[in-house]
C-alpha cells in the first residue's frame, strides 16, 4: 500500500503521525497542508511501522556497542589525534581559541579570556 507514496511523502506522513496528538489530527493535517487524503489507519500503520524499524535499528546498535571491549568503547574515531590539552567551560559567553590564535589578547583581568 505504501508503494504508492514517495519516500519523501512516507517521511512526512510518519513525521506528522508522530508529531500530532492523534492519527485523526494527522489525517486532517495531511489533507489541509499536503492536499493528500490518507486515512487515519494508514497513517497509524505507517507511523507505527517506521517507529518499530527505528527501535530495531537502535537496539541493534546497542547490542553491537555492548559487545565491545571497554577500550573499544572509549576509543575515539580512527585517524583523529587528540590534543595535548582541552578545556570545557560552563560559561558560554567567553572562549579562548589556542590553535587559531596562540597569543590571544589579554583581557583587563589578565585571565586570557575575551568576550566572543
Amino acid at each position: 500500500m505504501d508503494k504508492l507514496l514517495s519516500p519523501a511523502m512516507i517521511e512526512k506522513t510518519s513525521y506528522i503521525g508522530t508529531l500530532l496528538k492523534s492519527f485523526r489530527l494527522g489525517e486532517v493535517a495531511m489533507a489541509k497542508l499536503l492536499e493528500l487524503v490518507l486515512g487515519k489507519k494508514r497513517i497509524e500503520r505507517l507511523t507505527e511501522r517506521i517507529g518499530a524499524e527505528r527501535v530495531d535499528m537502535a537496539q541493534a546498535e546497542v547490542t553491537v556497542f555492548a559487545a565491545l571491549t571497554l577500550m573499544d568503547k572509549i576509543a575515539g574515531p580512527e585517524g583523529v589525534e587528540s590534543p595535548d590539552a582541552a578545556a570545557v567551560m560552563a560559561e558560554g559567553a567567553f572562549h579562548q581559541r589556542v590553535a587559531a590564535n596562540p597569543h590571544p589578547p589579554v583581557s583587563a583581568d589578565d585571565s586570557g579570556f575575551m568576550p566572543s
